[in-house]
């Protein structure tokens, strides 16, 4: 977690060229030094210069994307590819968005068929999970079966997939704690 320096009262935060948000001197934001990308809880990212920010040692902000920026376009590199795949992903991604369970099963079965496109994938998962509650994302870990609940698991608390959370299990432990639970049963 960062913040601006002392003395820095504002930068903005770009991403190719415009403003993804400004930074004010007491905005907290998830920030990764080798890219040099900050995130705040809505979602945004942009680059921001690690000489204007500095380490805050306190805990993972909740992630409150909105549902208009998680659902799939028709632009969508993910669309395309399902498309060519022979899968709707935006009915699939709504349904998800409607918390419906068989829908968010379908959707983590075709982790594998995205090889090309595995980080979108996992931003797209990533970012659907984060509109479910504690209790909603608990009941469908709760609903799967131990094989799949192990495989389930193993995914959402990689930190390759829950990016830019480096340390997913203590996220699920602070924003999601009756799931958190399942999680550690599954192990």
């Amino acid at each position: 977690m960062a913040k601006l320096k002392r003395g820095i009262d504002a930068r903005a935060v770009m991403m190719n060229g415009d403003t993804v948000f400004v930074a004010g001197p007491d905005r907290l934001m998830l920030y990764n030094p080798y890219a040099e990308q900050a995130f705040i809880a809505d979602g945004r990212s942009g680059y921001i210069a690690e000489k204007v920010v500095q380490r805050v040692d306190t805990s993972y902000f909740k992630f409150n994307i909105p549902a208009s920026r998680v659902a799939l376009q028709d632009e969508s590199l993910l669309v395309r590819y399902g498309k060519n795949k022979g899968l709707d992903l935006q009915a699939l991604s709504q349904k998800v968005l409607a918390k419906e369970p068989a829908a968010l099963e379908e959707f983590f079965s075709l982790r594998h068929r995205f090889d090309a496109l595995t980080e979108a994938y996992w931003a797209q998962l990533w970012e659907l999970l984060s509109l479910w509650t504690d209790m909603e994302l608990h009941d469908f870990i709760a609903s799967l079966e131990t094989i799949e609940r192990k495989a389930f698991v193993k995914y959402i608390t990689n930190p390759d997939v829950t990016f830019p959370v480096v340390r997913p299990l203590d996220y699920y432990a602070l924003y999601y704690p009756e799931s958190y639970e399942l999680m550690m049963e599954a192990d």
